[in-house]
């Protein structure tokens, strides 16, 4: 290997933010300014080229997302009050690499630039209270599980059918409608 011969003239040291600009630089007087003598000394190796950047990395935050209960919306329907949106944190890096080669990095400042929008979610709280139906001839429970009068003689209100026997049917489905009754003559 060649000796190599080493005349230092001016040294800059930089903090370089990752676009290139220069955040800060010191310039150290060559040793001829300083009225001194430039080295003549030689030596096997050079010295390791070490330089430092300040790195921004901008991350997402994720919204949080709170339910509240509301009693205008029916039990098990739920409703977007407020649009849950990401925020953004930026961190910076002080990064050291020797020769090209990154050798240390270290978080020096973690702040949040856009600060993330919480969802907002209504769950439908409200149950209708029981009906209370006053049937002529009594009542059924329906296959939905709702409580329906048995088909009467007069229309005492909600009748959805008239039967061919002339009794009125308050079926809340057309499948089975006066079944019993000589089927469905016409249809309220």
């Amino acid at each position: 290997m060649n000796p190599i011969k080493t005349k230092i003239i001016t040294t800059v040291a930089a903090v370089v933010i990752g676009g290139g600009a220069v955040v800060s630089a010191t310039t150290i007087p060559s040793h001829q300014d300083a009225g001194l003598q430039p080295s003549t000394e030689t030596r096997q190796q050079s010295e390791p080229q070490i330089t430092t950047n300040i790195e921004e990395v901008v991350v997402a935050v994720a919204y949080d997302t709170e339910y509240v209960d509301d009693s205008s919306l029916p039990k098990g329907q739920t409703k977007v009050i407020t649009a849950g949106k990401n925020g953004e944190r930026t961190d910076y890096y002080e990064v050291t690499y020797i020769d090209g080669v990154e050798s240390k990095r270290e978080l020096t400042k973690s702040e949040i630039t856009v600060a993330p929008v919480t969802q907002i979610v209504a769950n439908g709280s409200y149950v209708a209270p029981p009906q209370t139906v006053h049937c002529e001839n009594g009542s059924y429970t329906n296959s939905a599980g709702n409580t329906v009068c048995r088909p009467s003689q007069t229309n005492t209100g909600g009748a959805t059918a008239i039967c061919g026997d002339g009794s009125y049917s308050y079926s809340q489905s057309r499948r089975g409608t006066c079944s019993h009754h000589g089927g469905v003559a016409r249809w309220l």
